[in-house]
């Protein structure tokens, strides 16, 4: 067995056309994290800004995993890296083969758009 590969996926979350209810939305514009894949890092960019009709949060998922914790609304600001996992120093691994998405929980957003790269190792 090799080392292992770095690869990049990225998906699109619009408001107006992915969903803003409170659950799993499937994205319009998205890609696959294939099964068995070690996610190592998720870097955001808002293009548009985040609200909602209380507190809501986003939980990025793939590969058949929660990729992320639940981030409130109000830090996903601007560009930058998000923590991977919700526990410290534990490896994400998808289990299977599925595309990105998120979850809404707490409130129902009510505008924004954010690109997203997810690297990981294969």
């Amino acid at each position: 067995m090799g080392n292992p590969q770095k690869y990049y996926v990225k998906a699109s979350y619009d408001y107006s056309s992915d969903g803003a209810t409170a659950g799993a939305q499937t994205l319009a514009v998205t890609d696959n994290i294939p099964k068995g894949a070690t996610v190592t890092e998720i870097v955001l960019e808002k293009t548009e800004a985040m609200t909602s009709g209380g507190a809501a949060t986003l939980t990025i998922t793939g590969g058949g995993v929660n990729l992320s914790p639940a981030y409130s609304i109000a830090n996903l600001t601007g560009v930058g890296f998000l923590p991977v996992g919700t526990a410290p120093n534990t490896p994400i691994v998808a289990t299977s083969n599925a595309a990105i998405g998120v979850t809404v929980a707490t409130a129902t957003l009510t505008a924004g758009k954010f690109n997203f790269t997810i690297g990981y190792l294969l």
